[in-house]
């Protein structure tokens, strides 16, 4: 038995995928990435000057950066996302971290998903504040108790 020709048809769409994907796409990645460090290097200024002297609109949304590592982290995770969003968005506003909602497209994608990396800072942040919680309570119980748990 012997294979099947391939329809013409088929390679002439293989031909369209492997331009489409082949060099010139990899000029475009190349492109897409180069652009994303630039922006990148454009906000490092803002993300130092945002954990010495954090702007209200970060404050209103990862409230002050803790001295606490953990906390620290998260807050400083946050903070760098904000910042990125602002600096690949051209957001000058500090209204509110992430300035206004696109209506639609990929700026309404990229701002959801900002949007979604703070919700999980502030997840991280209340975790991090909920354990602190949790400790101290223990410790004042064992106080109580007349126990020293070493805390």
């Amino acid at each position: 038995m012997s294979a099947s020709p391939t329809p013409r048809r088929n390679c002439a769409s293989a031909n369209r995928r492997e331009g489409r994907h082949g060099p010139a796409g990899d000029e475009a990645r190349r492109e897409r990435q180069m652009a994303r460090e630039v922006l990148a290097e454009r906000a490092e200024p803002a993300i130092l000057a945002s954990r010495l002297a954090p702007p209200p609109d970060i404050v209103a949304e990862l409230g002050e950066r803790s001295s606490d590592p953990v906390k620290a982290q998260a807050w400083d995770k946050g903070a760098r996302d904000i910042e990125t969003y602002r600096a690949e968005n051209g957001v000058a506003d500090r209204a509110s971290a992430l300035g206004s909602e696109p209506e639609a497209g990929r700026d309404r994608w990229s701002y959801e998903r900002a949007g979604d990396k703070i919700a999980k800072a502030q997840r991280r942040l209340e975790r991090a504040q909920q354990q602190d919680r949790s400790m101290q309570r223990g410790h004042d119980a064992g106080m109580d108790a007349g126990i020293d748990i070493g805390l």
